[in-house]
């Protein structure tokens, strides 16, 4: 491989003392010639430092709570043309930067991305949450990723598994600080597309990722993510608006719109079918409407939980799958009505 630009690979950390160290190693035993290791330890109180100050890596400290914050002060600190970024919870493919980087020989190239998939589950919500999709784009072949599309999070490449150009993320002023753990990625991707660069999506640049292991951990991550779904719909270009229709069926069926103000809009057949439950107390003409809602939304509830047990050949996801995608999709919910009212978006 005659083309090796330099790599610096930045990694957040914050209280992943039962992690750091195997995704330490798994950075040191990357086939490639030229790297450095930052670690960014944002304020941590177990033992993650002393963990980290075994390996060879540079180790910085943001006291400030923030992956993002973070990754900006590692990517002050690189010296790499370009900058890779990975997650203290996850381990990389042997071939991972040498996949990377193999696509900046086009000048115009200016993130590239890869695959990113769940470790083998050592408890049954690990196991729940590797049952679901990872990635935030996927492709089974190299593709160049458009422009933002019709769909809210589209065409955007994960934190656990993203590199850029080291020139390219200074343009655009790095990650966008005010994000607090989840969006920044797609708001990076939007605004190196924006510049004019093109983004790559590589399969073969593997990252391995650890799921969250308790129902309190999963709930907390959800609940974030969806605080900071509104925050991202106010940061993403082209004052969009958008109208979701969740069957649990069918796919999500998504739609945008500009409005005088902003709003994510979702019609929830099973928050639909309940409103219609308690309505028919008083109007029993309802009856056949919350029978079909409700019908549609079983469907997909057991949909859903064979392709679980197809996958996993537990029993036990019958029960338990669709208990666990209420609890995740309320937690979800929640968290993006909080970040309506925090950011001034309409959220139904």
């Amino acid at each position: 491989m005659s083309f090796l630009p330099s790599v610096s690979i930045i990694v957040p950390v914050r209280n992943s003392e039962d992690n750091i160290g195997y995704c330490l190693q798994s950075l040191i035993d990357l086939d490639y010639p030229d790297y450095e290791i930052i670690v960014v330890d944002n304020n941590s109180t177990d033992n993650t430092r002393q963990i980290i100050v075994d390996y060879p890596a540079a180790v910085l400290s943001e006291k400030n709570i923030g992956a993002y914050l973070a990754r900006n002060k590692g990517i002050a600190a690189a010296r790499g043309e370009i900058i890779a970024f990975t997650d203290a919870d996850c381990r990389v493919d042997r071939n991972w930067l040498q996949m990377l980087v193999r696509h900046y020989r086009s000048k115009d190239v200016g993130g590239v991305g890869g695959n990113l998939l769940p470790f083998s589950p050592s408890n049954l919500i690990e196991e729940f949450l590797s049952l679901g999709k990872l990635r935030i784009y996927h492709s089974s072949r190299i593709s160049s990723i458009g422009t933002q599309g019709k769909h809210f999070l589209s065409h955007g490449l994960g934190s656990a598994n993203m590199s850029f150009r080291k020139s390219v993320l200074t343009m655009v002023k790095n990650f966008n600080p005010h994000l607090a753990d989840f969006g920044g990625d797609y708001d990076l991707t939007w605004r190196v597309q924006r510049a004019g660069y093109n983004i790559i999506y590589d399969p073969e640049a593997i990252v391995y990722h650890r799921m969250r292991n308790s129902i309190y951990s999963m709930l907390s991550q959800f609940h974030a993510f969806g605080k900071e779904l509104p925050h991202l719909l106010v940061e993403q270009p082209g004052n969009y608006s958008y109208l979701q229709i969740k069957t649990y069926l069918l796919p999500l069926l998504e739609y945008r719109c500009h409005l005088p103000f902003r709003a994510m809009i979702t019609l929830d057949f099973l928050t639909l079918a309940s409103l219609l439950l308690i309505m028919t107390l008083l109007l029993p003409s309802l009856i056949p409407y919350t029978v079909v809602i409700f019908s549609v939304v079983l469907a997909g509830s057991i949909y859903m939980t064979i392709k679980a047990l197809k996958r996993s050949k537990k029993i036990i996801w019958i029960i338990l799958f669709p208990l666990l995608h209420l609890l995740r999709n309320c937690a979800f919910s929640i968290g993006k009505i909080r970040g309506g009212f925090k950011y001034k978006v309409l959220v139904l």
